[in-house]
Parts: structure tokens; sequence; C-alpha cells
């Protein structure tokens, strides 16, 4: 089972002994304690701005939820009372560092429906497979207190322990279990977890950590002024203020300095490991527009785009299950079709669509009502504004003829 912790103390900077050693990071021991002295730390944040990147533009400005193309004030209640706006972000962000995140279902103490989130790090999940293969139901195990709780979210029932004692259970009238586990990407080496946005560029931000710390280092050791005495016995040596002797000419004192040009190199190093996460990251080409060109712009636009809308595929599908769910808990009818979506906010090259469009609008290949759609204007509002204009022009055009 992956070890879901440290994948979330790495994506946070908090570098251990342990997983130094286990990724080849650097790492330096005082010669006397054998402790570490120096480590690998975290100095830079690019990994977050690609994290934070994603997560806006997944959720966009606006979301909307339609059942069987109706808008559901029953569901825009119940996720507003759950805090959904705060509560989504933190689903999708646990999925998109660790690459699995879970949302569960159900009813407090006043029978009031709840959803909630699924902390991976704090609870042990275990699939339970039917005859064919398919997830049946899903268990959770915490801790509390001391005391062990245990959560059975089946197809058939749900049901709780306390320490293996039995202290509520509920039939499942629904077919569904009332926990959604949501893998960000499938992974064919751990089971049913899946493999988050953060899996791709560890490596590459743990190595330019590690090498910032390492000249970090240098620079600590070297900033302190640490003296070589030759030729001479230490009860030979004399300190006072500034002023180092060496009785009777036995020796010299030269400072120690760091020689070599290790710390260009170092730097080199980090610059292309940098320029090598900034090409594997679209997201990242948002914080330096400079120095880019039309075309290649476009195409990690592109790029960006089918990211995003290839996460919030994985994503809202699963959300409008669990909406399907909730909304029958709520009112008791079923229902064809639950749609959840969102604006897409990633920004376009505005100037270069305006001509593409243009050209194929007068070559008769496109329509007009595909020109305003692409642009973000809504072909039958604009109709309505235009006739509206018209009658007024019509309304106050001068009199003649009399």
């Amino acid at each position: 089972m992956r070890d879901l912790l440290q994948l979330m103390q790495s994506y946070l900077g908090i570098y251990t002994e342990r997983y130094c050693l286990e990724n080849n990071l650097f790492i330096s021991y005082d010669e006397k304690t054998q402790r570490p002295e120096y480590m690998t730390r975290k100095i830079i944040s690019l990994h977050e701005d690609i994290i934070d990147t994603d997560l806006n533009f997944i959720f966009g400005e606006n979301q909307q939820i339609l059942v069987d193309n109706e808008y559901s004030d029953v569901l825009e209640e119940i996720l507003y009372e759950n805090d959904w706006n705060s509560l989504k972000d933190l689903i999708v962000f646990q999925g998109l560092v660790l690459g699995t995140t879970g949302v569960r279902v159900g009813r407090d103490s006043s029978g009031k429906i709840r959803i909630g989130f699924v902390n991976l790090l704090k609870h042990n999940l275990e699939r339970i497979l039917d005859a064919d293969g398919d997830t049946f139901a899903w268990c959770l195990r915490h801790k509390v207190d001391g005391k062990t709780i245990e959560e059975y979210f089946g197809k058939d029932k749900y049901w709780r322990k306390v320490d293996d004692v039995l202290v509520f259970e509920t039939p499942n009238d629904y077919g569904i279990p009332w926990l959604f586990i949501i893998a960000n990407k499938p992974s064919l080496n751990h089971d049913f977890l899946g493999v988050g946005e953060w899996e791709a560029y560890r490596q590459t931000v743990d190595e330019i950590n590690s090498s910032l710390s390492r000249m970090a280092a240098i620079e600590d050791i070297y900033a302190t002024p640490r003296f070589i005495v030759t030729g001479a016995a230490s009860i030979q040596v004399k300190k006072e203020d500034r002023l180092w002797a060496l009785p009777n000419e036995a020796g010299e004192i030269k400072i120690l300095e760091y020689q070599g040009n290790i710390l260009d190199s170092i730097l080199r190093k980090v610059e292309m490991l940098e320029n090598s996460l900034k090409q594997k990251a679209p997201e990242l080409m948002l914080n330096d527009l400079g120095n880019i060109s039309g075309y290649a712009l476009r195409l990690k636009m592109q790029k960006l785009e089918k990211k995003i809308l290839k996460l919030r595929n994985t994503y809202f599908r699963k959300f409008e299950e669990m909406f399907g769910l909730v909304y029958q808990m709520a009112t008791g009818f079923d229902y064809d079709e639950i749609y959840y979506s969102s604006d897409l906010v990633i920004p376009a090259n505005e100037e270069e669509l305006m001509k593409k469009l243009t050209t194929l609008r007068a070559m008769g290949l496109v329509s007009t009502k595909t020109v305003l759609t692409e642009l973000g204007y809504d072909f039958d509002e604009e109709q309505e504004l235009l006739k509206d204009e018209d009658t007024f022009i019509n309304l106050n055009a001068p009199i003649t003829g009399w």
C-alpha cells in the first residue's frame, strides 16, 4: 500500500531523514553525534502553483447542477448547508496530491443529509469486491481517543462498530455505497489507489530542493571562518581578539576557504531542472508569459485545457453520482440524469481566435452562431438585443415625407 502520509509530507516540504535516504536526497551527518547536521529542506514551491492552478481551473468561477435539465433547489440547499464551496476544494486537492480522495454521504442524528470529506491520511481504506470483481462495499477504519472506529459502506447496508462492538446499523435502499472513492488517474501498481498530479513533478522538485539545500549548507559552513594551523601544536596557538599568533614562528594560520566552482555547477543543474519542470507543467507558463511566442502559447494552452477537461471529467462524474444519491435521499424520487458543470476560465488568445473564426465565416464553413458561441456570446440573447436596438432606432427615426 502506498505511504500516503509520506507523499503529503513531501508535497508540504517536510523532508524526513528516512525520506532523504530512500530517495537519495542531500543529507549530511555530524561526525561526533552521527545525527543529521544538514539535510534537504523546502526551498522552492513551484509544485504548489501547479496544484493551485489546476484546482482553480477545474471549478472555474461558477458551477451549476441540473437534474433532468432543470435546476435543483433541493440539491443547492443541501450543498449550501454542507459548505460545498470549501468541501469540494478539499476533496479535489487531496486527489491531486495523493492520487485518491473520498466523499461520504449520510444523515445526522436529526435526520439532515450530511456530505463529508474522507481524510485518507487518518483513515485506513479497504475495498470489498463481489463475485464479478466489482466494488460491493468499502470499509473505513480510524482511531479516536484510543478507540477503533470501523464503518461499513455497502450496497445493502451501512454499519458502524466501536472496538468491534456494533453500535449502529441501517439498510441501504439505494443500491449505492454511501462512500465515493475517486482515483485522480488509474494506477496499475497501487490497487484502487490512483496517481496524483504531484507524482509527475515530485522527483524533479525533490532534486531541486536537494541541490539548493546542498548549496545552502556549503554557504553556511564557509560563512563562519574556520582556520587551518600547520606546523604547530594546539597549545602553541594564541588568540587575542582578531589577532592569531604562533609563538616561535612554529607554523602558519590560514582561513579555510572553499575551492572549486561546484556552486556554479549546482546553480546550472537547478536551472536545468526548473526548465524541465516548466516543460512538464503547462500551468507554470501562466507565471511568465513574457518570452513565449503566440504559437507556443496556443500549444501550451491546448495542453492545459485538455488536462483540465480530463480532470473535470474524473471528478465531476463522481460528484454527479454522489448528487444523485443525495437527491434520492432528500426527495425519494428517481431521476434520469444529473449534470454538474462549470465555466472554463483558461485564458485564450482572443486575437488569434478572432482571426481564425472570421476566416472560416468568410469561407462559409461555419455559422454566425458558432462564431458567437466560440467567442463566449449567447446567440439567441444577442439576436434579441439586436431586435430591441432595431425597434428603438425605428421609433426614434425622424419623420419625413410631410
